[in-house]
């Protein structure tokens, strides 16, 4: 092979790599894009009744009830669902016997995976089971975790997608739902 040919050679494999940095970092950009603007349930944002089944097998509707709901969306593998466990589980207690607010999981995960985590739990809540991950679309939440408080008429009253970390965590959500309550 001649140098000529060589040198041909090397500088196309050279464009072709930076090519491929260049469309790397265009997809990642895309990435974020499309995440920052993937449809969120914002507070105002009407939600539907949807009649499911608890955990347990008995029935509920989500977005209806004698009292607002407070519905955490998650899945029992998610990391970050994992990460928010001990806030989740500490608001989840603090509303168990609150007369004013239903604390309710809702997940989609297979009935053996919730049976599973709700074994693992000291402070079991109730969960309602979705058929798919399709029904998250219902609410909006393309993401989990996803927190929110839902009022009686199905209205969103509060939204917090992402991580819910330790006691400050908790304390701030707890905080935020009380201030949505009062205001409506």
């Amino acid at each position: 092979m001649r140098l000529g040919n060589q040198s041909w050679i090397i500088g196309t494999l050279c464009a072709a790599a930076a090519l491929v940095v260049v469309l790397a970092q265009q997809n990642a950009r895309l990435r974020e894009t499309l995440h920052d603007q993937a449809p969120q349930p914002r507070v105002g944002d009407w939600v539907p009744s949807y009649s499911t089944t608890r955990s347990d097998g008995s029935p509920l509707t989500l977005g209806e009830s004698t009292a607002p709901q407070l519905l955490y969306f998650f899945q029992p593998k998610c990391p970050h669902c994992i990460a928010s466990e001990a806030a989740i589980s500490r608001v989840a207690a603090r509303l168990r016997d609150s007369p004013s607010v239903q604390f309710l999981g809702v997940s989609a995960a297979p009935d053996a995976e919730l049976a599973a985590y709700q074994q693992g739990r000291s402070e079991p809540f109730p969960i309602a089971h979705l058929d798919t991950k399709k029904m998250f679309s219902l609410f909006r939440v393309s993401a989990v975790p996803t927190l929110l408080l839902v009022d009686r008429e199905g209205t969103v009253r509060y939204s917090h997608a992402g991580e819910v970390v330790g006691e400050e965590g908790a304390s701030q959500l707890l905080k935020a739902i009380d201030g949505a309550l009062v205001v409506h």
